[in-house]
């Protein structure tokens, strides 16, 4: 089973990618949801996920504020979102 944290600041977001992982990821596991970046550091600092969702645009911030504050080198990366901008920055961090 692969251990999975989302995080996503946007509720209807959230909602629909936890729906599409259920039903068509069975190997993965939702561990925990978080749509800020301090509880999302605590979350993976704690939880020690196989796998992360992660938004790149969370509020008035990025989510690579997050990846500054953990080991990403222990856990896989998915960025969703919806600005293209953000994709070389992301591949720099090992993005999927």
């Amino acid at each position: 089973m692969i251990k999975a944290i989302i995080v996503e600041d946007e509720k209807n977001a959230r909602i629909a990618l936890r729906q599409m992982i259920l039903e068509d990821c069975p190997e993965v596991e939702i561990i925990a949801e978080s749509a800020e970046i301090h509880e999302s550091i605590t979350l993976i600092n704690r939880e020690q996920p196989d796998l992360v969702f992660l938004d790149i645009r969370l509020g008035n911030t990025t989510s690579f504020e997050i990846l500054k504050n953990v080991d990403y080198s222990t856990f896989d990366i998915i960025f969703t979102t919806a600005y293209e901008d953000y994709a070389l920055k992301a591949f720099r961090f090992s993005a999927i």
